[in-house]
């Protein structure tokens, strides 16, 4: 130092020197001032040799770039030791990630940010790593990259939504607004996690993903340890944005490309893509296994086949319920194509490519995989084979699928379920059902509507006709109901009984309609009602009528359980009186004498008969056109209590002991029985008309019965409360269901009952449904035309 500046002493005094000498001379003056400016710059250049050592050191901060800041520290994984000497696993990667933060310039070298680097822009902290930073061009020969945050471009201050609408950036951070520039960095900072993002913020970041795998890889050790958390990443992006449909295809033809060229090389095994390609297009990963199937023949697996039967057909309940599809695909191709299809020869060469989603990578970074298929031809054979699987499929679940399409409730609901077949039903409504049946094999249960509902998942209460489908499933289940939700008119509400009871082999729906039991069944149901309007003489009057229903030799065995069913449940609630009585109105005046013997021996049975159950009885006997008189003589007769009125072939039993034969009283019961066994076969048909020159003698009380009944009779066969309702629907194509529960309340009816027996009623007429919906309920409009005025 000290000899540096003796020599600037030096040079000084030949400079003054040669200064006063210049002066003499005049001309040489310039010559010397140029020398001194060359004098002084070589003195300062000498004076920094430690800071251009340093600048050499540091390739970091380039020439002519002072306002470079200091770049982000990378994560210690970019330097990772030689496989050879320690073997890298994904877990020791992820223990030596370093995240560092620091803040972007306005200069910042391109560069990618490895997973658990840090970096904050325009204020807003960004975790995690996995993109592009910076405004200077990209190594690896490809200098423009679309996912590179340039920190130099405006970025809004506002407050911006996440979810604001996207004007369309043509997939270019360079392209957006400054506010879906804000929006892109805090969807990063977020976690990158929201569902409801619009699309073109995830396909912007997945493109640098696409960029790092199918570029940087190719010369970058550090991109190659990358790949393990991208591929990790890749597959977190399908699970969180898998329904968007851009996005699944752009995650799932990379993830299927890079699956494919790693199983070719030797690699991981293959796996099914598990996104959707589009109509008729052969998947790569497909092709790989056709080639495979061609080199070691065998069928076609199940998953790979219903795998391209979606491809070749797309339905749609393959979207919507994809899981339960491939359940229904996987029988219905086992039972129609036995081991699988055939994969043979010929066969033919295709060259398949990965194309990028990134505009910016070309084709030359996607090698092509040459693979050797069947040919068109023999592949439009299996595809024709395959698309009748579909349908097969698509039959099993169509019904659910749209019913789940338009209707809120949740796929395991009952509802849903009983628009599947058995085997693909829910395996939760399995178990309940098979739980259920284990208890009714032990015997009868009563159980409330509402408590049925609850034990097999129901979301709401049960319209008609998926009652009738509970029934069907019930019997699947060995399962009988009473009352038969198949042929129960009248909609149930949470509180009404059921009694389920085992379903025995030759338990038909249609047994239950019978001539013998209907009348039969009426005849209990009065019965319970007199046996309700005494306490005290019950217990005996049950048995009565148990071993009553138990002699019965007209019945099968599933009609006797039924019957016994019923009685448990009007034991327990009787039956009401109304609707009763629409049942015996028809009834031909002989069968309404049996049915009066049947009250009058069941209210003999037992130690006596008190004053409660004597009018009940005489409130019965004219709703069954009988006299009074007969009422009080048959509780009078020695011989009632013991007596059993006989059923079609029945014999009459024998008088119980202590009471003498008198012959004349047998013949009479016997000629009874006679005629009771052949009216019972016209039970709810009308008798015989009358010739016509005895129309005279028609009595008075039918015609004015018959006269009654057409003043009554109102819209459609309804009666006139449902009459009233259902010309008040009408006066308009649409009704809220607010609107709805005030007609029906206005009218004393309740709304779900009343617009189903308005639906049957149509259906009889004109096999259509009039009213559809819940809410809002809509009235048929081309139906209107049909309806009487």
């Amino acid at each position: 130092m000290i000899i540096s500046l003796m020599a600037i002493g030096v040079v000084l005094s030949l400079i003054s020197n040669a200064i006063e000498f210049l002066m003499a001379i005049g001309w040489q003056l310039w010559i010397a001032a140029a020398c001194l400016v060359l004098a002084i710059v070589f003195l300062v250049d000498r004076f920094r040799p430690n800071e251009r050592r340093t600048s050499k050191q540091n390739p970091s901060n380039l020439p002519g770039d002072p306002e470079a800041p200091s770049a982000t520290v990378r994560s210690s994984h970019n330097q990772p030791p030689s496989p050879a000497k320690q073997p890298v696993t994904e877990a020791a990667i992820a223990t030596v990630v370093k995240p560092a933060a620091a803040p972007a310039g306005n200069r910042m070298p391109g560069r990618w940010l490895g997973p658990g680097e840090t970096v904050e822009l325009a204020g807003v902290r960004i975790e995690g790593g996995m993109i592009y930073v910076g405004n200077v061009a990209l190594s690896a020969g490809l200098a423009n990259e679309p996912s590179r945050i340039n920190p130099a471009l405006d970025v809004s201050t506002e407050a911006v939504a996440l979810h604001s609408d996207i004007s369309g950036f043509g997939a270019d951070y360079g392209a957006m607004s400054p506010t879906e520039r804000k929006a892109y960095l805090l969807w990063l900072a977020g976690g990158r996690s929201d569902p409801n993002a619009p699309a073109e913020l995830v396909l912007l970041y997945f493109m640098g993903l696409e960029r790092r795998l199918l570029v940087d890889c190719r010369h970058d050790d550090d991109a190659k340890l990358d790949a393990i958390f991208i591929m990790a990443e890749l597959q977190r992006l399908t699970a969180v944005y898998g329904h968007h449909h851009m996005i699944s295809n752009a995650v799932g033809n990379l993830r299927d490309y890079l699956n494919c060229v790693s199983f070719i090389q030797g690699g991981a095994p293959l796996t099914l893509p598990t996104h959707q390609v589009s109509r008729g297009q052969l998947p790569l990963s497909l092709g790989v296994t056709l080639r495979e199937l061609l080199k070691h023949p065998r069928p076609l697996p199940a998953e790979w086949a219903c795998f391209w039967g979606v491809a070749i057909a797309q339905p749609r309940a393959a979207a919507r319920s994809p899981a339960l599809f491939k359940s229904a695909f996987t029988k219905r191709y086992s039972q129609m194509c036995g081991q699988g299809i055939a994969v043979t020869a010929p066969s033919a060469f295709v060259d398949f490519r990965y194309q990028p989603t990134s505009f910016a990578l070309g084709l030359e970074y996607c090698e092509p995989v040459k693979l050797t298929v069947p040919q068109p031809k023999a592949c439009e054979q299996m595809q024709v084979q395959l698309k009748a699987v579909v349908d097969a499929a698509m039959q099993d679940i169509d019904r659910y699928s749209r019913y789940v399409a338009k209707n809120a409730c949740s796929e395991a609901a009952l509802e849903a379920q009983l628009l599947l077949p058995q085997w693909l039903q829910d395996p939760a409504l399995q178990s309940s059902l098979r739980q259920l049946q284990q208890v009714v094999a032990q015997g009868q249960l009563m159980i409330t509507w509402e408590d049925l509902l609850s034990r097999l998942h129901a979301s709401g209460n049960l319209v008609k006709g998926e009652r009738g489908l509970l029934a069907d499933l019930l019997a699947a289940y060995q399962i009988a109901t009473e009352p038969h939700l198949g042929l129960c008119s009248k909609a149930l509400v949470s509180p009404d009984l059921l009694v389920l009871y085992p379903r025995q082999a030759d338990d038909q729906p249609e047994a239950v309609q019978e001539v013998e039991l209907s009348l039969v069944e009426i005849g209990l149901d009065l019965a319970c009602i007199v046996l309700h309007s005494d306490i005290q003489h019950q217990d005996s009057r049950k048995a009565y009528l148990l071993s009553y229903v138990d002699k019965l030799i007209s019945v099968t065995p599933a009609q006797r359980h039924r019957l016994i069913a019923r009685l448990t449940l009007s034991f327990t609630r009787p039956p009401a009186l109304a609707p009763l009585r629409k049942l015996v109105a028809p009834l031909s005046a002989n069968s309404k004498q049996a049915t009066a013997k049947l009250l009058t021996d069941m209210a003999s049975a037992g130690d006596g008969i008190s004053a409660a159950t004597v009018r009940m009885l005489e409130k019965l006997y004219p709703m069954l056109d009988q006299d009074l008189q007969q009422l009080y003589s048959g509780l009078h007769s020695p011989s009632r209590a013991s007596y059993q009125p006989p059923m079609p072939g029945e014999a009459s039993p024998v008088p119980a002991a202590g009471f003498s034969l008198d012959t004349e009283r047998i013949a009479a019961l016997q000629r009874e029985s006679q005629s009771v066994a052949a009216l019972l076969a016209t039970v709810f048909v009308d008798e015989s008309p009358l010739p016509a020159d005895s129309g005279a003698g028609v009595d008075q009380s039918t015609s004015d019965a018959t006269q009654e009944k057409s003043e009554h009779t109102g819209m459609c066969g309804l009666d006139p409360e449902h009459s009233h309702l259902l010309r008040q629907l009408i006066t308009k194509p649409e009704w809220t269901r607010a609107e709805g529960l005030v007609l029906a309340a206005q009218i004393g009816l309740m709304l779900d009952g009343a617009l189903e027996m308005i639906n049957d009623s149509m259906l009889d007429l004109f096999d259509e449904l009039l009213i559809d919906g819940d809410d809002p309920i809509q009235i048929n409009q081309d139906l209107l035309e049909q309806l009487p005025s």
